[in-house]
């Protein structure tokens, strides 16, 4: 199975629980994928808060980064 990497973003939400976001996109490589959101992060950031705050009152971000998977998982 090919390796693919995918961009997450880890929060806390006003409840203390983890929870994270993961952006529809695969990358080959991880340098690719830190690549593409450093092209990116103000656009991903924006768009990361707007799907965050529908949910939470109250959330801090913990962490951004690439994760591997297998290729073109489904998220729902």
């Amino acid at each position: 199975a090919i390796m693919t990497w995918i961009l997450y973003v880890l929060f806390m939400s006003d409840t203390r629980e983890m929870q994270f976001v993961i952006e529809k996109r695969f990358f080959l490589t991880e340098q690719k994928c830190m690549r593409y959101y450093q092209n990116n992060s103000r656009y991903l950031d924006k768009k990361t808060l707007e799907i965050i705050q529908k949910e939470f009152d109250k959330f801090e971000i913990i962490h951004v980064g690439c994760m591997k998977t297998t290729a073109h998982m489904e998220f729902k």
